[in-house]
């Protein structure tokens, strides 16, 4: 790395800097988006098959590239906040996945299972995603 003059070194800091707080609070990707409904859906569709086996390998898997961040920023007050609001919210859309398949399977409907996995998936979108992009937007301050 070529010697920097003390305002080369300034500027390269502040860049440095900046691509930290835009990585660090980044809402999650579309691909991260599309994982989190598509082990909605296969979780339910493994209840349907009689998979069950195949359910905690799901969650194991999730909560491992959940961790997949490269920067991870200090959390402030504000962000542990909305951290806590999308944790609870992601931990609501399973239960009301849980809730949906065991009411469509007292309804007798065929595949209760891939129902209540849609039912998450919805949540997950509409509700878990936008409360976490408000969190990482409380990291920048």
């Amino acid at each position: 790395m070529p010697e920097l003059d003390p305002q080369g070194a300034l500027t390269e800091v502040r860049r440095r800097r900046a691509q930290a707080l835009d990585e660090g609070s980044a809402p999650w990707p579309r691909r991260f988006v599309a994982a989190l409904v598509l082990a909605c859906l296969t979780i339910g569709a493994a209840r349907d098959a009689d998979m069950n086996w195949l359910v905690p390998w799901m969650v194991i898997l999730l909560g491992l590239a959940s961790q997949l961040r490269g920067v991870r920023l200090p959390r402030t007050g504000r962000s542990r906040r909305w951290a806590v609001a999308w944790g609870a919210a992601l931990i609501g859309a399973g239960w009301l996945g849980v809730v949906v398949m065991h009411l469509a399977r007292t309804a007798d409907w065929p595949l209760p299972g891939t129902i209540g996995g849609v039912v998450a998936a919805l949540v997950v979108v509409f509700g878990v995603g936008p409360l976490q992009a408000r969190e990482a937007r409380s990291l920048r301050g």
